[in-house]
């Protein structure tokens, strides 16, 4: 799979490594957002990202996968592809960035 981030594309295996490699990059341009995302992408049950891992789903950590994207920041894995590009337009919207236009992606099944 492939995406396009400010005009220079990037090859992925997976849509949750696309997941991590956005992250990680917009989280690289500007840290100080993390927690604004966090927060923008927290569920009733989940806190899709989080400072731990078990912290990912605090009712049942052991259901936990998670990848760490920025130190100290993690995005859990453990999500549909439709769920992945909620967190991703989310981050566009707190990283002001326009899609398709700063950062182009299509998971599958999404």
């Amino acid at each position: 799979m492939t995406f396009t981030l400010f005009g220079r594309e990037h090859h992925c295996l997976t849509a949750k490594d696309a997941l991590v490699e956005i992250l990680g990059k917009l989280a690289a341009r500007d840290p100080e957002k993390l927690p604004a995302l966090a927060e923008a992408v927290r569920t009733p049950k989940l806190n899709v990202i989080a400072r731990m891992p078990s912290d990912i789903n605090p009712g049942r950590p052991d259901l936990a996968r998670a990848a760490e994207f920025a130190p100290g920041w993690f995005v859990g894995l453990n999500i549909s592809n439709r769920q992945k590009m909620t967190i991703i337009r989310s981050a566009c919207a707190v990283f002001e960035l326009a899609l398709p236009a700063d950062l182009d992606v299509n998971l599958p099944n999404s």
